[in-house]
């Protein structure tokens, strides 16, 4: 597969976006997103503010509605966006009731795109493209240039252990230290995984060498018997014996290293391959069924119904 820049793919998205009528909004960090922000809810409630004679939020009320936003779990903030949040003024004369999303007419809901978007907390973010939708960056993607590895597209650092992993880094890993290559196989991965054991026979051959190269070299008597002198051990040629010697240390060395090698790239593989069928999972289709509570305009304003809303994710 050809290699393709992650800058080339990066326009390319945002100019296939731009095209199916979103708008580009650059936006470096969280101030500009929040100013964004603010601009795109007065937009999208411009009918609610028109009511009341507005045709803005004041800088207080955009407050609470962001203190509103925060605030509850994960579950909670979804609903929030769903459902209408009724706001006093800050004058109190008035209660405006505040729309995050239409769910009834997506296409009456305001679309956006942006790039690197960078945002502190934790730790810092930076995302590759971020799609919002009435101000909101509700999807992040992170792009990778084709052509490459997994291991090069998944960063390990941030991996984090599900119940459905189909590899163990540790045993993976410690399988690897006592058999250089069979975490590889196990992982899938025959390639690497023979790689590893064809180099660590190799450094058997060469230890096996250093090692015959030293018995050869010690003085023995007719019957084979190690020949000693002041339990000294006699060689014939002590350089030779030296030699073979050293060969067995390197050999011992080498294999030292290929074993923590095999290790840690059989860790690695481990990581990448659950962290890509977390991914895969993440797209499976799935149902879920909640109680929920949404508002419906009536006559006289907004009346509150409650009911059961079925979600599918996909």
């Amino acid at each position: 597969m050809t290699a393709q820049s992650e800058q080339a793919l990066e326009n390319g998205l945002i100019s296939t976006l731009q095209d199916m009528s979103y708008e580009y909004v650059q936006i470096k960090e969280e101030t500009n997103l929040l100013s964004n922000f603010k601009k795109q809810l007065e937009k999208h409630n411009a009918k609610a503010l028109s009511d009341v004679g507005r045709t803005a939020f004041t800088d207080k009320e955009f407050e609470k509605i962001c203190i509103y936003l925060e605030g509850g779990t994960l579950f909670e903030k979804s609903k929030k966006l769903r459902d209408l949040f009724p706001m006093e003024t800050e004058d109190g004369q008035h209660r405006i009731w505040v729309e995050f999303l239409n769910k009834n007419h997506w296409c009456q809901n305001e679309f956006q795109v942006s790039n690197q978007i960078t945002v502190e907390g934790r730790k810092t973010c930076r995302y590759d493209v971020t799609i919002l939708v009435n101000g909101l960056p509700l999807v992040q993607i992170e792009l990778k240039k084709r052509g490459v590895e997994l291991k090069q597209v998944y960063n390990t650092k941030s991996y984090q252990k599900t119940l459905t992993d189909p590899f163990s880094p540790f045993w993976l890993g410690l399988t690897s230290f006592a058999e250089p290559g069979v975490g590889q196989l196990i992982a899938h991965e025959p390639g690497r995984g023979w790689a590893f054991i064809g180099g660590d026979f190799l450094i058997g051959l060469v230890g096996s060498y250093g090692i015959r190269t030293v018995y050869n070299s010690i003085e023995k008597d007719a019957d084979g018997n190690i020949i000693k002198e002041d339990n000294k051990i006699v060689f014939l040629d002590e350089k030779v014996a030296k030699k073979g010697a050293y060969i067995f240390a390197g050999a011992a060395l080498a294999n030292l290293v290929l074993r923590i090698w095999s290790c840690s790239d059989a860790v690695k593989i481990a990581k990448v391959k659950n962290m890509y069928n977390q991914d895969l999972m993440g797209r499976y289709a799935t149902a879920t069924m909640y109680p929920s509570v949404d508002f419906v305009q009536t006559g006289s304003g907004y009346k509150p119904t409650a009911g059961m809303t079925f979600a599918v994710r996909f």
